[in-house]
């Protein structure tokens, strides 16, 4: 296993962090230079548990937002079978520089959360670790939308952002979004008199029965369409009583964020290509 040596200032970060985190989350149990796993061959400088679901990982820096273990064991923590949240803790001038925003960019582009402290002690969240199998990055996201209307990229972004505060609910806003696009798919049909405005305002199943009827150059999409909204319209909300669970349920909700991206692009081509607008209802 790699081991590391104390950094100047690591225990002043460390013990920074543990009294901003026990004040945050009513004082979890803390573990000190503990790994989770032999598998993992990382011991952060503290961890605790968040609703004995999530694991959290916090790391000082001595030298800047981005300790050089994150970069190392980023994917081996990606992908352990359980939900992990990694927090980098750095002084506050560290952020200051150049570099230091560079890092501090890289570290929201990866999911890590970051807390600095000023001379005095003082820790601030700057911003919030999310388990990192959840994470989408940015530039993954605006590949996924690119090309899509100024309109529906403005949605998606929306989406977007529910999903990374709270996962179940981007995908449940991105099923509402994919539904405004069938229902305006409908009004398009109303408008080229292929059905009728009772047939639009049907429930969604039925409206998307009869697209499927009229437009069949586009059954493919509209058959991805319908299984999206089946499956992700109304994802559950329960948490799940083990981390395994946990962790399943954020790697399904990425899963599925994506296929509604993905989802959204073929549609519209779809319906573009069948004459209609493509677009998305207003509200």
């Amino acid at each position: 296993m790699a081991t590391y040596g104390l950094t100047p200032g690591h225990d002043f970060l460390r013990d920074a962090a543990r009294s901003c985190f026990a004040a945050l989350y009513a004082s979890p149990r803390m573990h000190i230079d503990t790994p989770l796993s032999t598998r993992l061959e990382w011991a952060p400088a503290l961890r605790f548990s968040l609703r004995g679901r999530i694991n959290v990982f916090v790391e000082p820096s001595d030298d800047g937002p981005f300790p050089r273990v994150l970069a190392m064991r980023y994917a081996d923590v990606s992908n352990y079978p359980e939900p992990i949240a990694v927090y980098s803790v750095c002084h506050a001038k560290a952020i200051a520089s150049p570099k230091g925003q560079r890092d501090l960019n890289r570290l929201k582009q990866l999911g890590f959360g970051l807390v600095t402290v000023d001379p005095s002690g003082k820790p601030t969240v700057l911003f919030a670790g999310v388990p990192l199998v959840q994470v989408i990055s940015e530039d993954e996201f605006k590949h996924q939308i690119s090309g899509l209307p100024r309109g529906i990229r403005q949605r998606a972004r929306e989406c977007f952002d529910d999903y990374r505060s709270k996962p179940l609910n981007g995908v449940k806003s991105l099923s509402e979004l994919l539904e405004g696009m069938i229902r305006k798919a409908g009004r398009d049909a109303v408008a080229r008199l292929v059905i009728t405005t009772g047939e639009s305002k049907a429930p969604l199943a039925q409206l998307l029965d009869r697209l499927h009827e009229h437009f069949t150059s586009a059954r493919a999409a509209i058959g991805g369409a319908r299984k999206y909204i089946k499956e992700c319209r109304n994802p559950a909300h329960h948490w799940s009583p083990t981390k395994k669970g946990e962790y399943r349920k954020y790697r399904h909700c990425r899963h599925h964020f994506l296929e509604g991206l993905q989802t959204i692009q073929s549609f519209r081509q779809a319906m573009k290509n069948s004459g209609l607008s493509g677009n998305v209802a207003s509200a």
